[in-house]
Formats: C-alpha cells, structure tokens, sequence
C-alpha cells in the first residue's frame, strides 16, 4: 500500500477509535435514562469496548506501517506465551541444577 493510502487509511481508523471511545464514554456515564414516561438504554458497553480496541489495534498496525492486523497480534501474543513459557521453564531448570550442586 503506498503512503497516501496509508496514511488515509490511518486518518480514518483514528477517527474511528475516537468515535469509539466516545461512545465508550457515554455509556459508562448513564447506560440508559428516562425522560417523562420514554426510556432510552445505550449500546452494549462490551460490544463498543470490542469495537474500540479493534480499531486501537487497526490505528497502531497502520502506524507501524503494518498489514494483516490480526495475525499480526495473535502471532505476537502465541509467540509471547511461547518465550514466557520458555523461560519459566529454562528458570526451574536452572533452579535444580544449582540447587543439586549446593547439596
């Protein structure tokens, strides 16, 4: 994708993530209200909370300059809980083997 796309594509996706979180805010303030014997309930607070983090993440990806969003961060988070994992372990390992060496 060249630059300009891009970088429409990013202005579009901040102003999605602004709306967004302005909804978020609206509905945290008062779910719904009653004006004379007429109620009126907000959108579901999780549907927009969904919405806002996915476009948080379009707006980041298009910063960074990056495509495929989705597995881009589910990569990331795999790859995360992978090399924690790793490490966890790698760690206790390393526990026994000085520990077997003390005693």
């Amino acid at each position: 994708m060249d630059e300009r796309t891009r970088l429409e594509k990013l202005r579009s996706a901040q102003d999605m993530y602004a709306r967004y979180l302005e909804a978020e805010r609206s509905v945290l303030l008062g779910q719904s209200y009653s004006i004379g014997d007429r109620t009126l309930t907000r959108a579901n607070l999780s549907d927009i909370a969904a919405q806002r983090e996915y476009w948080a993440a379009q707006v980041t990806a298009l910063a960074e300059n990056k495509t495929g969003v989705r597995f881009c961060a589910s990569y990331r988070v795999t790859f995360n809980l992978y090399t924690t994992c790793f490490k966890f372990i790698l760690y206790v390992f390393l526990f026994f083997v000085m520990f077997i060496q003390i005693n």
